[in-house]
C-alpha cells in the first residue's frame, strides 16, 4: 500500500510538537490517510491530553498498556514510562514500520508493535492488557466486533481493565456490549472522553 500523507495545519501544536522531536530523525506527527474500510486516518495524539489522562487513571506497576490503531507510535513512547509493556496494534506494516524505528530511536526497551487487523491479535497477549487507548481509530463492525473481544477476553481472564475512548462517535457499541461491567466517567478535552472501567471481581 502506498502511504498518502496530508498536512493538518488546524492545529499549530501539531506543528510546535513534531518539532521537539524532527532532529532526532523522529516522524510523531505526520498524518497518513487509511484507505481501508471502516479505519480512522493517521493523526497523532496530542502529546499533554495524553499524559493528562494518564494521570486521571491509578496505574499499577504490573499493568500492560495497548494502543488500538498505534499509528506513528507517540503513545507507545508516553506509555511506556508507566507501564510493565506497551503494545501498538497497527494495520498498516508501513506506519508500524515507522513507529518502531522512532521508538528504537527513543532506546524504548519494553514495548512491541504488531502489525494487524486488531480483532486477528492473539487472545494470549489481549488476556494481559488493562489499559486500551482508541483514539477513534476505527468505526461499524471493526469497532462493534473488537468492544466484544474485549468483554470476552475480561469473562476469560478477569482483571482490572480500563478503555480510554477518544472522539466517542461510536459509544453505542460500548453501550450496548458492556452491560455491568464497566463504569463509566465522560470528559471534555478538545473531544469527548470516556473511561470506561472494570475492577477485577
Amino acid at each position: 500500500m502506498s502511504l498518502i500523507k496530508y498536512n493538518n495545519n488546524s492545529f499549530d501544536l501539531y506543528l510546535k510538537q513534531a518539532k521537539e522531536y524532527e532532529n532526532l530523525g523522529i516522524d510523531f506527527f505526520s498524518c497518513y490517510k487509511n484507505e481501508i474500510e471502516d479505519c480512522i486516518n493517521c493523526e497523532s495524539t496530542f502529546k499533554e491530553t495524553f499524559l493528562n489522562l494518564l494521570s486521571m487513571i491509578q496505574i499499577k506497576p504490573e499493568w500492560n498498556f495497548m494502543d488500538c490503531g498505534s499509528g506513528l507510535g507517540l503513545p507507545i513512547y508516553l506509555a511506556s514510562s508507566y507501564f510493565k509493556k506497551v503494545y501498538g496494534v497497527e494495520i498498516i506494516e508501513e506506519i508500524a514500520n515507522i513507529s518502531i524505528k522512532n521508538l528504537n530511536i527513543l532506546k524504548v526497551e519494553n514495548f512491541e508493535v504488531i502489525c494487524s487487523d486488531i480483532n486477528k491479535i492473539d487472545d494470549n497477549i489481549l488476556d494481559t492488557i488493562n489499559v486500551f487507548y482508541l483514539f477513534n481509530p476505527f468505526i461499524n463492525k471493526i469497532f462493534e466486533k473488537f468492544i466484544v473481544k474485549i468483554v470476552n477476553s475480561i469473562k476469560r481472564a478477569d482483571r482490572d481493565v480500563i478503555i480510554i475512548y477518544v472522539n466517542t462517535i461510536q459509544e453505542n457499541f460500548l453501550d450496548k456490549y458492556i452491560g455491568n461491567l464497566f463504569t463509566i466517567k465522560s470528559i471534555n478535552d478538545f473531544r469527548k472522553i470516556n473511561f470506561y472501567s472494570h475492577k477485577r471481581v
